[in-house]
């Protein structure tokens, strides 16, 4: 199976530094868990924001068995996007794809109107 999903019940946001000028950039991790501990085996999607999409590494996409886990670069500018639907909606599904992990990402499902 080259996708799968989880339905996120927690979330991290974070700034990350990397390369020679140390620059941060948000980050956040979506789990499928509530609890971080190493004897629980949690699922996780990683969206990372950057300024420059042109020298962003490749997206990754991990499932073995239960397991997923994967990773999306998108552009900084989406992050209040993103930050938005985690806060704002309830059931946002984490979606992952192995054979192409550019379609990695967060949705919800459909919601009756009023």
């Amino acid at each position: 199976m080259a996708s799968k999903g989880f339905e996120v019940v927690r979330y991290t946001v974070s700034l990350k530094a990397e390369g020679p000028s140390r620059l941060g950039y948000p980050f956040i991790r979506c789990y499928s868990a509530e609890v971080d501990r190493p004897d629980v085996t949690y699922n996780y999607l990683d969206i990372l924001f950057v300024s420059d999409m042109d020298s962003a590494p490749p997206d990754q996409g991990r499932i073995e068995g239960d397991y997923i886990s994967g990773s999306v670069y998108v552009p900084a500018e989406r992050y209040a996007w993103y930050l938005d639907l985690l806060r704002n909606e309830s059931h946002v599904y984490a979606n992952v794809d192995s054979q192409y992990p550019h379609q990695n990402g967060i949705q919800v499902h459909s919601e009756t109107v009023g």
